[in-house]
């Protein structure tokens, strides 16, 4: 019997051992598996995480003009001051 490097054989040697496990292709034949492209779709998914992790977010809003925010500031300054 060949050896099968599935993971589900590494897992459960009994199923390689019963003969259940056997691949029915060698590992070199296939261009890709299952786990593979698992893999890279894992890694695909992290880097994009990471990547929007670490992305400044946009502004709320746009930041006041200074003699606006002085004018808002003084009329707010004035409201506590009558309270």
């Amino acid at each position: 019997m060949a050896k099968c490097n599935r993971p589900e054989t590494l897992i459960f040697p009994a199923r390689q051992r019963n003969g259940v496990g056997q691949c029915a292709m060698s590992a070199e034949k296939r261009s890709f598996s299952v786990w593979k492209v698992l893999r890279w779709v894992t890694l695909a998914s992290l880097v994009i995480v990471v990547v929007l992790i670490l992305m400044r977010p946009a502004a709320l809003a746009t930041p006041l003009p200074p003699d606006v925010a002085k004018q808002k500031d003084d009329d707010f300054s004035g409201q506590v001051e009558r309270t």
